[in-house]
């Protein structure tokens, strides 16, 4: 979350010089934070960082869009996760909708040497419709898929197996109290297995597991950890 930019770098720093497994950092766009998803990875970038900012459509018209996206690529930005995005707290603030398959192809086709990453949700819709959903936004000209951090095993393995044929990247977030199990579970309808614990040592051990999994696949993983101290977390997955 890019409340500090300076932290941001710093904390990057630390993790090239521990962790050869990180490439790179995802930065959500999120309201209540000053700094916007792009301009924080604008300034990043200026320090050679790898850096996907989320792209959020709902708040720009198909010109700004493509404008944005100039910008991003004319500073070394040139991956991006397009989102819809949820409408603003603001209820004055103007509101754009778009049919994202359709802001794909108007993206690639002005600026096809940008990366274009889109969302696959298993939680809000029917998992069959997601899936149809997500093979609609490849065959729009996706680059690839992050998924909503996933807490079970066997629904990576699903995920993984289906016929994507592109990059995805696997979410992971630990969730250690009941204040943010209820959150996931929620607000963004999220399944849990009955095995889940809420203990740092029970969520290290589901990362690791997903991680192999996806290797398995020759496929990718994002870390999202939110209340939890990024290097312990980090640390406990790769060199404990």
């Amino acid at each position: 979350v890019p409340k500090d930019i300076d932290e941001i770098k710093t904390l990057n720093k630390k993790i090239k010089s521990n962790f050869n497994e990180i490439t790179g950092i995802n930065i959500p766009d999120i309201l209540r934070v000053s700094n916007r998803s792009y301009d924080a990875c604008i300034n990043l970038a200026q320090d050679a960082i790898n850096v996907i900012p989320h792209i959020r459509m709902i708040d720009f018209s198909e010109n700004e869009l493509l404008a944005l996206c100039k910008k991003l690529l004319e500073n070394n930005v040139n991956k991006i996760l397009l989102i819809s995005g949820d409408p603003p707290l603001n209820l004055t603030a103007p509101i754009f909708n778009h049919k994202i398959d359709q802001i794909i192809t108007l993206i690639k086709n002005e600026l096809p040497s940008l990366s274009i990453f889109t969302a696959l949700d298993p939680y809000r819709q029917s998992l069959k419709a997601e899936i149809e959903y997500c093979h609609l936004k490849l065959q729009s000209g996706s680059d690839g898929l992050f998924t909503q951090p996933i807490f079970d095993e066997n629904l990576v393995e699903l995920l993984l197996n289906q016929k994507f044929d592109s990059e995805l990247f696997i979410g992971i977030s630990p969730v250690t109290d009941e204040k943010s199990f209820q959150y996931w579970c929620n607000r963004n309808n999220a399944f849990f297995p009955k095995s889940f614990k809420l203990s740092i040592d029970y969520n290290i051990k589901l990362a690791k597991s997903i991680i192999e999994i996806s290797k398995s696949h020759n496929q990718h993983n994002y870390l999202m950890p939110i209340k939890t101290d990024a290097i312990d977390y980090i640390n406990g997955i790769f060199n404990d």
